[in-house]
């Protein structure tokens, strides 16, 4: 699964002072942290998944975020 984070308010950049990270969470368990705008989620295994990001200023004057969404891999065809 292919995710970009797009937020006019934050950047993925090392020296912004708008910099964050993501939280990425599958089937409501935490996997990774990521500082990138744009990843890719391997390895789910076929049928439905709910996956959250939360996104985590490194200011804490500003508000986190949280995205969700459900997606369905289909099985493999041989």
């Amino acid at each position: 699964v292919y995710v970009e984070c797009v937020i006019k308010t934050i950047s993925f950049r090392e020296n912004a002072d708008n910099k964050a990270k993501v939280i990425l969470y599958i089937d409501n368990k935490k996997k990774k942290e990521i500082t990138t705008a744009a990843f890719i989620i391997k390895d789910l295994s076929p049928g439905p998944h709910r996956l959250k990001l939360m996104i985590i200023p490194e200011n804490k004057a500003k508000k986190q975020m949280t995205k969700e969404w459900k997606v369905e891999i289909p099985i493999k065809q041989t």
